[in-house]
């Protein structure tokens, strides 16, 4: 019988070998897990105690986010990836939730198979780029810094000016984001805005243990090289990434620019 509980410390090593089947560059960290811990949103499902799934349950306001979902590969085939789905919408409605969003790799066609029979519908593409150590040490040398640019952490008042310049960005999200209390102990990913002569021209929420932003949205590709650039107090790794939805121009951007391709998804939705 499948049976749904929250996850614990003394299922990590079980956890870690389905995210490793089922995340072959992005998997979770030890002190992430048991960080994620303290939610009540990571799920496991079992079978006669083995845990065979799990689900990473997010939610704003009436958002509801799969942030993770995988059944271990030998489990496969066996029903349980609709029985994650169906607990995940339950979930959901339980907290009256009325939409639920998650990506998924373009080219994964057997989750995308399932997640159309589950109702869910293809919104718009999302890009994933690495820029590796040379390629930022090459930005930094290239760009050289001015005063009528500036790098600052925004706050819950810069929501209006995010949303004028950028109206596509997922509003529950960004009040989300530029809520938190940015503190000298803080340790999570922080907003960030690049203004220059006073414009907001790039909002990465970036993350320095990640070392990367998701989202990175900007209002003109010229400008990426500008953030990174300024980015460098912020950093505490020689890499970095960005994550953005919908944008082709920037894709075609990293591209030109040699930017290693991290993931191509796709964001789904479906709402209940």
């Amino acid at each position: 019988m499948l049976e749904f509980r929250n996850l614990k410390d003394i299922d990590w090593k079980a956890y870690q070998e389905i995210d490793m089947e089922s995340f072959e560059n992005d998997n979770v960290k030890k002190e992430d897990f048991s960080r994620w811990l303290d939610s009540d949103g990571l799920i496991g499902a079992f079978v006669d105690s083995k845990l065979v799934g799990y689900l990473m349950l997010r939610y704003m306001e009436d958002y509801g986010h799969l942030a993770r979902i995988a059944v271990g590969k030998s489990e496969r085939g066996k029903g349980f990836g609709f029985s994650l789905m169906n607990y995940a919408e339950t979930y959901y409605k339980d907290r009256k939730i009325a939409r639920i969003g998650l990506y998924v790799e373009t080219r994964n066609e057997v989750a995308i198979s399932l997640y159309k029979k589950s109702g869910y519908c293809i919104m718009f593409e999302s890009w994933h780029y690495r820029f590796e150590e040379d390629i930022v040490r090459s930005i930094e040398e290239e760009i050289i810094l001015s005063d009528s640019t500036n790098m600052r952490v925004l706050t819950i008042s810069d929501y209006e000016t995010v949303v004028s310049t950028f109206p596509t960005i997922n509003k529950e999200e960004l009040k989300d984001h530029l809520s938190v209390e940015i503190t000298e102990e803080y340790e999570g990913s922080i907003p960030l805005g690049l203004f220059i002569e006073g414009n907001l021209e790039v909002y990465g929420r970036f993350s320095s243990s990640f070392s990367g932003c998701r989202p990175f949205l900007c209002t003109e590709t010229i400008h990426v090289k500008e953030f990174v650039a300024n980015l460098k107090p912020f950093r505490k790794k020689d890499y970095f990434r960005i994550t953005f939805d919908r944008d082709k121009r920037l894709a075609e951007f990293c591209e030109n620019n040699g930017y290693r391709l991290w993931h191509h998804l796709y964001f789904m939705e479906k709402k209940i």
